[in-house]
């Protein structure tokens, strides 16, 4: 006789513990680890250099916290918004001669 053999399913906490190993596997414990003090500390002012000069934030217009510091937001939103009203501008112009050729 040919008996099948069933597969027993999973409970849920089984299928997170299989997931949770997987993911173990594949993603290194401390992927990015200082050897030193002093690599810990050029990766920190890294860090606070790209938080404070590079991303913009949401929070304060989409600008980034140095220009907010230097009373930069002002000027950077007129700009801003200078840029949008010429690509306006620009795309009206567009569609017009589009349909004067057409």
């Amino acid at each position: 006789m040919n008996q099948m053999k069933t597969r027993r399913s999973f409970t849920p906490q089984q299928k997170a513990d299989a997931v949770r190993k997987h993911l173990t596997d594949k993603v290194p414990v401390r992927p990015a680890c200082p050897e030193d003090v002093a690599d810990a500390r050029r990766r920190i002012a890294a860090f606070v250099a790209e938080y404070n000069q590079v991303r913009l934030h949401g929070a304060i217009g989409y600008i980034t916290p140095a220009d907010k510091l230097h009373d930069l937001a002002q000027v950077i939103h007129d700009e801003r918004d200078r840029k949008l009203e010429e690509a306006r501008a620009r795309r009206q112009q567009e569609r017009r001669s589009g349909r004067a050729v057409a």
